[in-house]
């Protein structure tokens, strides 16, 4: 004998879990899937979640207190396996879309990214997305000290935390090795430490491009940027 368990009420919607049929023993036998196939099935055609679901006897025209029921899914396994199939396309295809987007737009979000990180600390920002397309033609894609076409990052001159803006005059694009050996060190102390090639790049092609940019010479910009950490030394602003 089965009892017509009827809906089952789940968070505040009773709509979401389907018919429940219990014998005299108040074991779940069918369940009326909430799928795409609207069928009755047996128990074994859904999967369960943890924990088991609070029924009071009375509720459902029966002499007693409480009983406990296993919590299974409103979908059966075909309906559930054709629904994440769906839901896995939908989102690799969002995905997708977002990796597209985030390409078309790679010179936009370096530049909201980077002007985020100087606003914070009340510094010039004044990046756009056509700057930054600016100096990545400047450097025709390629890295500014190896000279190579590789993955590049975008870096500050005179880094962020030392008081240098997220500007066209302070910024350029460098590979994630030697930025990551840069950090927020002064920038002619870290070309010191490089190999005799980057030492020529640096000395030849970054800082007279630098220099030119800030409407200096190669001798006043190095001056400069010293000045920039002498004064984060000293607590000046």
């Amino acid at each position: 004998m089965t009892i017509n368990f009827g809906k089952m009420k789940r968070g505040r919607s009773t709509n979401k879990s389907g018919m429940y049929f219990l014998n005299n023993n108040y074991e779940v036998l069918y369940i009326d899937c909430m799928g795409e196939c609207k069928q009755r099935k047996e128990v074994g055609e859904y999967f369960v979640n943890s924990g088991t679901k609070r029924i009071k006897l009375e509720s459902i025209g029966e002499v007693g207190n409480v009983i406990h029921v296993p919590k299974y899914r409103t979908k059966c396994k075909v309906c559930e396996g054709s629904y994440f199939s769906n839901w896995q396309r939908k989102s690799t295809k969002r995905a997708e879309y977002q990796k597209n987007w985030n390409d078309d737009n790679a010179d936009h979000l370096i530049a909201v990214r980077h002007n985020a990180r100087a606003k914070k600390l009340d510094l010039l920002a004044t990046l756009t997305a056509d700057i930054v397309k600016e100096i990545r033609e400047e450097q025709q894609g390629r890295c500014i000290l190896s000279g190579l076409e590789e993955e590049l990052e975008f870096e500050h001159a005179v880094p962020v935390a030392n008081g240098g803006g997220s500007t066209f005059e302070n910024c350029y694009f460098i590979n994630p090795y030697l930025n990551a050996t840069k950090g927020n060190k002064n920038i002619f102390e870290w070309a010191k430490e490089q190999y005799n090639f980057i030492q020529r790049r640096f000395y030849n092609i970054l800082v007279p491009m630098m220099a030119e940019r800030n409407g200096m010479t190669p001798k006043e910009y190095e001056a400069f940027v010293y000045n920039q950490y002498n004064k984060d030394e000293k607590g000046i602003s």
